[in-house]
Protein backbone atom coordinates (compact mmCIF):
# COMPACT_ATOMS: atom_id res chain seq x y z
CA UNK A 1 0.00 0.00 0.00
CA UNK A 2 2.87 2.48 0.78
CA UNK A 3 4.74 1.94 -3.12
CA UNK A 4 1.42 2.26 -4.45
CA UNK A 5 0.96 5.63 -2.95
CA UNK A 6 3.89 6.32 -3.46
CA UNK A 7 4.12 6.19 -6.80
CA UNK A 8 0.88 7.67 -7.39
CA UNK A 9 1.96 11.04 -5.46
CA UNK A 10 5.13 10.41 -7.53
CA UNK A 11 3.27 10.97 -10.57
CA UNK A 12 0.59 13.12 -9.56
CA UNK A 13 2.79 15.85 -7.92
CA UNK A 14 5.54 15.33 -10.57
CA UNK A 15 3.26 16.42 -13.28
CA UNK A 16 1.56 18.65 -11.59
CA UNK A 17 4.69 20.88 -10.27
CA UNK A 18 6.70 20.24 -13.48
CA UNK A 19 4.49 23.25 -14.82
CA UNK A 20 7.01 25.59 -14.38
CA UNK A 21 9.19 24.28 -17.12
CA UNK A 22 5.99 24.11 -19.31
CA UNK A 23 5.49 28.05 -19.15
CA UNK A 24 7.34 29.79 -21.16
CA UNK A 25 7.31 27.40 -24.52
CA UNK A 26 2.83 27.39 -24.09
CA UNK A 27 3.00 31.05 -23.76
CA UNK A 28 5.12 31.30 -26.57
CA UNK A 29 2.72 28.96 -28.58
CA UNK A 30 -0.78 31.16 -27.69
CA UNK A 31 0.85 34.39 -27.94
CA UNK A 32 0.10 35.43 -24.40
CA UNK A 33 1.68 36.61 -21.43
CA UNK A 34 3.53 34.15 -18.46
CA UNK A 35 0.71 35.24 -16.30
CA UNK A 36 -2.21 34.22 -18.64
CA UNK A 37 -0.24 31.02 -18.97
CA UNK A 38 0.15 30.50 -15.40
CA UNK A 39 -3.65 30.25 -15.06
CA UNK A 40 -3.19 26.09 -16.28
CA UNK A 41 -1.83 26.16 -12.76
CA UNK A 42 -4.03 27.97 -10.96
CA UNK A 43 -6.92 25.79 -12.33
CA UNK A 44 -5.53 22.82 -11.54
CA UNK A 45 -4.62 23.58 -8.46
CA UNK A 46 -8.26 24.92 -7.37
CA UNK A 47 -9.89 21.90 -9.01
CA UNK A 48 -7.48 19.61 -7.07
CA UNK A 49 -8.00 20.85 -3.99
CA UNK A 50 -11.87 21.98 -4.30
CA UNK A 51 -12.24 18.22 -5.30
CA UNK A 52 -10.64 16.37 -2.38
CA UNK A 53 -13.79 16.18 -0.08
CA UNK A 54 -15.49 14.73 -2.71
CA UNK A 55 -13.23 12.15 -4.29
CA UNK A 56 -12.28 11.26 -0.37
CA UNK A 57 -15.69 10.37 0.47
CA UNK A 58 -16.64 8.68 -3.01
CA UNK A 59 -13.48 6.11 -2.06
CA UNK A 60 -15.04 5.58 1.59
CA UNK A 61 -18.15 4.69 -0.30
CA UNK A 62 -16.79 2.69 -3.24
CA UNK A 63 -13.33 0.92 -3.36
CA UNK A 64 -10.46 3.36 -3.68
CA UNK A 65 -9.03 1.86 -6.57
CA UNK A 66 -12.59 2.60 -8.53
CA UNK A 67 -11.70 6.20 -8.17
CA UNK A 68 -8.26 5.54 -8.63
CA UNK A 69 -8.30 4.08 -12.35
CA UNK A 70 -11.35 6.90 -12.87
CA UNK A 71 -8.54 9.04 -12.30
CA UNK A 72 -5.51 7.94 -13.85
CA UNK A 73 -7.89 7.75 -17.10
CA UNK A 74 -8.86 11.65 -16.55
CA UNK A 75 -5.51 12.66 -16.08
CA UNK A 76 -3.66 11.38 -18.80
CA UNK A 77 -6.37 12.10 -21.26
CA UNK A 78 -6.45 15.65 -20.31
CA UNK A 79 -2.66 16.39 -20.86
CA UNK A 80 -3.04 14.51 -24.21
CA UNK A 81 -6.20 16.27 -25.17
CA UNK A 82 -4.14 19.67 -23.77
CA UNK A 83 -1.10 18.87 -26.56
CA UNK A 84 -3.59 19.04 -28.93
CA UNK A 85 -5.62 21.88 -28.16
CA UNK A 86 -5.37 24.85 -30.53
CA UNK A 87 -6.94 27.56 -28.43
CA UNK A 88 -6.01 28.59 -25.12
CA UNK A 89 -9.33 28.36 -23.62
CA UNK A 90 -9.85 25.07 -24.87
CA UNK A 91 -6.27 23.78 -23.23
CA UNK A 92 -7.38 25.50 -19.96
CA UNK A 93 -10.01 23.10 -19.59
CA UNK A 94 -8.36 20.14 -20.83
CA UNK A 95 -5.20 20.45 -18.39
CA UNK A 96 -6.65 22.18 -15.98
CA UNK A 97 -9.76 20.42 -15.19
CA UNK A 98 -8.48 17.03 -16.42
CA UNK A 99 -5.39 17.23 -14.42
CA UNK A 100 -7.13 19.01 -11.47
CA UNK A 101 -9.71 15.92 -11.54
CA UNK A 102 -7.28 13.21 -11.96
CA UNK A 103 -4.73 14.28 -8.90
CA UNK A 104 -8.12 14.48 -6.46
CA UNK A 105 -8.95 11.11 -7.15
CA UNK A 106 -5.45 9.61 -7.67
CA UNK A 107 -3.70 11.11 -4.65
CA UNK A 108 -5.80 11.85 -2.12
CA UNK A 109 -7.95 8.59 -1.80
CA UNK A 110 -5.04 6.40 -1.88
CA UNK A 111 -3.12 8.40 1.27
CA UNK A 112 -6.23 8.55 2.86
CA UNK A 113 -6.13 4.54 3.23
CA UNK A 114 -2.53 4.39 4.94
CA UNK A 115 -4.16 5.39 8.35
CA UNK A 116 -6.06 1.87 8.20
CA UNK A 117 -3.51 -0.19 7.06
CA UNK A 118 -1.17 0.91 10.09
CA UNK A 119 -1.93 1.31 13.36
CA UNK A 120 2.11 1.20 14.76
CA UNK A 121 4.27 3.68 12.82
CA UNK A 122 1.43 5.56 11.43
CA UNK A 123 3.39 8.91 11.00
CA UNK A 124 6.28 6.81 9.50
CA UNK A 125 4.33 5.12 6.79
CA UNK A 126 2.23 8.48 6.01
CA UNK A 127 5.92 9.87 5.55
CA UNK A 128 7.26 7.80 3.34
CA UNK A 129 3.60 7.36 1.44
CA UNK A 130 3.84 11.43 1.21
CA UNK A 131 7.91 11.22 -0.22
CA UNK A 132 6.63 10.42 -3.25
CA UNK A 133 5.65 14.07 -3.99
CA UNK A 134 9.11 15.15 -3.34
CA UNK A 135 10.53 12.47 -5.53
CA UNK A 136 8.45 13.42 -8.26
CA UNK A 137 9.56 17.07 -8.12
CA UNK A 138 12.78 16.22 -7.97
CA UNK A 139 12.75 13.72 -11.30
CA UNK A 140 10.04 15.10 -13.89
CA UNK A 141 11.01 18.43 -13.74
CA UNK A 142 14.36 17.94 -15.57
CA UNK A 143 12.81 14.94 -17.31
CA UNK A 144 10.09 17.30 -18.78
CA UNK A 145 12.55 20.05 -19.58
CA UNK A 146 14.76 17.44 -21.54
CA UNK A 147 12.40 16.00 -23.40
CA UNK A 148 10.39 19.87 -24.29
CA UNK A 149 14.17 20.34 -26.01
CA UNK A 150 13.35 17.58 -28.59
CA UNK A 151 9.67 17.01 -28.29
CA UNK A 152 8.66 20.43 -27.80
CA UNK A 153 5.85 20.80 -25.12
CA UNK A 154 2.73 19.32 -26.66
CA UNK A 155 4.84 15.99 -27.67
CA UNK A 156 6.33 16.11 -24.09
CA UNK A 157 2.84 15.92 -22.62
CA UNK A 158 1.79 13.26 -24.73
CA UNK A 159 4.33 11.30 -23.31
CA UNK A 160 3.59 12.26 -19.55
CA UNK A 161 0.09 12.07 -20.18
CA UNK A 162 0.55 8.11 -21.46
CA UNK A 163 3.46 7.16 -18.83
CA UNK A 164 1.33 8.91 -16.09
CA UNK A 165 -2.04 6.88 -17.12
CA UNK A 166 -0.17 3.46 -17.14
CA UNK A 167 1.55 4.03 -13.86
CA UNK A 168 -1.56 5.09 -12.09
CA UNK A 169 -3.88 2.17 -13.57
CA UNK A 170 -1.10 0.20 -11.90
CA UNK A 171 -1.64 2.01 -8.68
CA UNK A 172 -5.34 1.58 -8.69
CA UNK A 173 -4.83 -2.61 -9.05
CA UNK A 174 -3.09 -2.33 -6.09
CA UNK A 175 -4.57 -0.45 -3.43
CA UNK A 176 -7.52 -1.62 -0.98
CA UNK A 177 -9.79 -0.73 1.44
CA UNK A 178 -7.78 -1.14 4.61
CA UNK A 179 -8.56 -4.38 7.17
CA UNK A 180 -9.14 -1.97 9.62
CA UNK A 181 -13.23 -1.63 10.24
CA UNK A 182 -14.41 1.94 9.62
CA UNK A 183 -15.99 3.13 13.53
CA UNK A 184 -19.02 4.43 13.76
CA UNK A 185 -18.85 8.42 13.80
CA UNK A 186 -18.57 9.94 17.33
CA UNK A 187 -21.76 12.59 18.36
CA UNK A 188 -20.79 15.66 17.96
CA UNK A 189 -17.85 15.22 15.62
CA UNK A 190 -19.53 15.61 11.99
CA UNK A 191 -17.40 17.14 9.05
CA UNK A 192 -19.84 20.18 9.93
CA UNK A 193 -19.08 20.33 13.52
CA UNK A 194 -15.29 20.28 12.07
CA UNK A 195 -15.77 23.27 9.71
CA UNK A 196 -16.58 25.25 12.53
CA UNK A 197 -14.09 24.60 15.14
CA UNK A 198 -11.08 26.85 15.94
CA UNK A 199 -8.65 24.49 15.38
CA UNK A 200 -9.87 23.66 11.74
CA UNK A 201 -10.29 26.85 10.73
CA UNK A 202 -6.01 27.73 12.32
CA UNK A 203 -5.10 24.63 10.17
CA UNK A 204 -6.97 25.68 7.18
CA UNK A 205 -5.19 30.01 7.17
CA UNK A 206 -2.10 27.88 7.84
CA UNK A 207 -2.45 25.98 4.44
CA UNK A 208 -3.19 28.74 2.56
CA UNK A 209 -0.30 30.52 3.57
CA UNK A 210 1.96 27.79 2.87
CA UNK A 211 1.17 26.93 -0.38
CA UNK A 212 0.75 30.79 -1.46
CA UNK A 213 4.31 30.83 -0.89
CA UNK A 214 5.35 27.33 -2.34
CA UNK A 215 3.34 27.75 -5.65
CA UNK A 216 5.17 30.85 -6.70
CA UNK A 217 8.30 29.35 -7.57
CA UNK A 218 7.19 26.06 -8.99
CA UNK A 219 4.74 28.49 -11.84
CA UNK A 220 7.87 31.15 -11.98
CA UNK A 221 11.29 30.28 -10.98
CA UNK A 222 12.23 28.26 -13.89
CA UNK A 223 10.93 30.84 -16.51
CA UNK A 224 12.84 33.43 -14.29
CA UNK A 225 16.22 31.24 -14.30
CA UNK A 226 16.15 31.06 -18.43
CA UNK A 227 15.74 34.49 -18.50
CA UNK A 228 19.50 34.94 -16.67
CA UNK A 229 20.94 32.47 -18.77
CA UNK A 230 20.20 29.51 -17.16
CA UNK A 231 20.24 26.52 -19.82
CA UNK A 232 15.91 24.29 -19.51
CA UNK A 233 17.70 21.45 -17.68
CA UNK A 234 19.94 23.41 -14.97
CA UNK A 235 16.77 25.74 -14.76
CA UNK A 236 14.29 23.01 -13.83
CA UNK A 237 16.71 21.44 -11.62
CA UNK A 238 15.61 24.52 -8.81
CA UNK A 239 12.06 22.57 -8.73
CA UNK A 240 13.89 19.85 -8.19
CA UNK A 241 15.84 20.81 -5.10
CA UNK A 242 12.80 22.15 -3.52
CA UNK A 243 11.55 18.37 -4.26
CA UNK A 244 15.02 17.24 -2.49
CA UNK A 245 14.44 19.32 0.39
CA UNK A 246 10.35 17.98 0.36
CA UNK A 247 12.00 14.37 0.73
CA UNK A 248 13.96 15.08 3.66
CA UNK A 249 11.57 16.63 5.29
CA UNK A 250 8.98 14.02 5.08
CA UNK A 251 10.68 10.77 5.90
CA UNK A 252 12.51 12.87 8.59
CA UNK A 253 9.43 14.39 10.23
CA UNK A 254 7.15 11.30 10.24
CA UNK A 255 9.17 9.71 12.77
CA UNK A 256 9.83 12.56 14.98
CA UNK A 257 6.03 12.86 15.05
CA UNK A 258 5.97 9.35 16.27
CA UNK A 259 7.96 10.27 19.29
CA UNK A 260 6.71 14.36 19.64
CA UNK A 261 3.26 14.35 18.79
CA UNK A 262 1.58 15.51 15.64
CA UNK A 263 0.48 19.00 17.01
CA UNK A 264 4.07 19.62 18.67
CA UNK A 265 5.83 18.69 15.62
CA UNK A 266 3.48 21.49 13.51
CA UNK A 267 4.04 24.04 16.21
CA UNK A 268 7.88 23.92 15.95
CA UNK A 269 7.56 23.54 11.81
CA UNK A 270 5.83 26.84 11.87
CA UNK A 271 8.12 28.23 14.09
CA UNK A 272 10.62 27.43 11.78
CA UNK A 273 9.19 28.13 8.25
CA UNK A 274 8.44 31.94 10.69
CA UNK A 275 12.76 31.89 10.97
CA UNK A 276 13.55 31.29 7.75
CA UNK A 277 10.90 33.81 6.29
CA UNK A 278 12.45 36.27 8.49
CA UNK A 279 16.08 35.55 7.40
CA UNK A 280 15.16 35.62 3.90
CA UNK A 281 13.28 38.96 4.50
CA UNK A 282 16.73 39.68 6.22
CA UNK A 283 19.58 38.88 3.51
CA UNK A 284 17.28 40.25 0.62
CA UNK A 285 17.20 44.10 2.10
CA UNK A 286 20.39 43.99 3.14
CA UNK A 287 22.68 46.02 1.43
CA UNK A 288 26.77 46.12 2.26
Amino acid sequence: MVAAVFLSSFVVFGVIYSFGVFLKPMAAEFHTSATAASAFFSITAAVYYSLGALTGRLADRFEPRIIVAVGALVLGSGLCVAALADHIWFCYLAYGIGVGVGGACCYLPTLAIIGGWFVRHRNTALGIAAAGTGCGTMVLPPIAAALIQYYGWRGTNIIFGLAAGIVLLGCAIAVKSPPIARLTEPAGHSPRSAFRSREFVLLYISWVLATTALFVPFVFLPAFARDQGASEVAAAALVSLIGGASIIGRLVLGPIGDRLGVLRLFKFTVLMMAISYAIWLFSSSYDP
